[in-house]
């Protein structure tokens, strides 16, 4: 026979499964993490691709890591870092160099600009060293030469 503390478990794990799994499907039902999403603005400036610009197309399949001890009811100290961002620039700028530069609200930069090259097909990843997605709100990525 059951005792009704045993009953009283199996409640007890039965709600907080219920929970756990519509917290799951409450996230699952976010979608991807852009760039816009974050509330951070992205221009491109080149001149390489006849004056069509270009866009931020992300933060790249793992350039978003989640840090932070949030529970269902408090996010407070929890954020994501940023280690990476997707470009789509034009075959036109294939080659050419660029420089990014990631900056607050005010336009203060955050941590040292980005220089590389522009991949093959205009198109690619750029990575640098883990920013506080809260510290970003402006991305401007700059193909030059």
């Amino acid at each position: 026979m059951t005792s009704t503390r045993d009953r009283r478990v199996g409640v007890a794990v039965a709600a907080g499964a219920c929970v756990a799994g519509a917290y799951a499907a409450t996230a699952a039902s976010l979608g991807a993490l852009t760039v816009q999403s974050l509330g951070t603005t992205a221009k491109v400036v080149a001149a390489c691709n006849g004056g069509a610009g270009g866009t931020i197309t992300g933060w790249g399949s793992t350039g978003l890591t989640y840090f932070g001890a949030a529970t269902a009811t408090a996010t407070t100290g929890s954020t994501y870092r940023s280690t990476r961002l997707t470009y789509s620039v034009g075959a036109g700028c294939a080659g050419k160099l660029f420089k990014l530069t990631l900056a607050t609200a005010s336009g203060v930069s955050v941590g040292a600009q980005v220089t590389g090259t522009i991949g093959a097909g205009g198109n690619g990843t750029i990575v640098y060293a883990a920013k506080d997605s809260k510290s970003i709100a402006q991305i401007t990525l700059t193909v030059y030469r």
